[in-house]
């Protein structure tokens, strides 16, 4: 979901900076239960939430480079605000000079491979089933949940990482394959 927003600003010529404010699941649930009653949401909500959000990967996705993690070791450095603004201001300095003149076609041909690649295919199967998962355990007990999330997602990763390493390896054996067909 993040990437749509990267390049929306990236259309628009616009810096790109996401902050990701890290907060443990438990403790969201024990200001959500601080609430009134009618303005409490739902817990397996913030469980099913709490699956969902990812923190950057810069060093996987390089249009996350200007990406800051909020978390308590970030907010106990001395220089926190400084290292914010700096983010800031870097994103904007490489910030696209003019909206990309990416043609309509070219954008279809680009979702066609998208949708097509097969990585991306499971990558979405596997988050459907944690979703689904998650939607049913909604009755389990908070904790429970929320250490079933963290372990389907870690899986999800690791598989996600087999893979594509597994995916790479074949397509290095196929290209050395046909080079020596070439050399024959």
């Amino acid at each position: 979901m993040r990437r749509t927003f990267y390049q929306l600003s990236r259309d628009h010529g616009i810096g790109f900076v996401q902050i990701f404010v890290d907060t443990h699941v438990q403790q969201c649930l024990a200001r959500n239960s601080r609430r009134d009653p009618g303005q409490r949401v739902p817990s397996f909500i913030i469980d099913n939430m709490s699956t969902r959000f990812e923190a950057p990967q810069p060093d996987s996705h390089s249009w996350e480079k200007h990406s800051i993690v909020i978390d308590e070791q970030f907010l106990s450095s001395e220089h926190w605000l400084s290292r914010l603004t700096d983010c800031i201001e870097q994103a904007i300095q490489d910030a696209p000079l003019a909206p990309s003149a990416v043609s309509p076609a070219m954008q279809g041909r680009d979702r066609e491979i998208t949708a097509h690649n097969t990585t991306h295919q499971l990558d979405l199967c596997l988050r459907q089933l944690i979703s689904s998962t998650m939607i049913a355990v909604s009755g389990v007990e908070a904790s429970v949940k929320t250490e079933l999330s963290r372990r389907l997602n870690k899986a999800r990763k690791e598989y996600l990482a087999a893979f594509k390493s597994q995916l790479a390896a074949a397509e290095a054996a196929e290209a050395a394959t046909e080079e020596e067909d070439e050399d024959d």
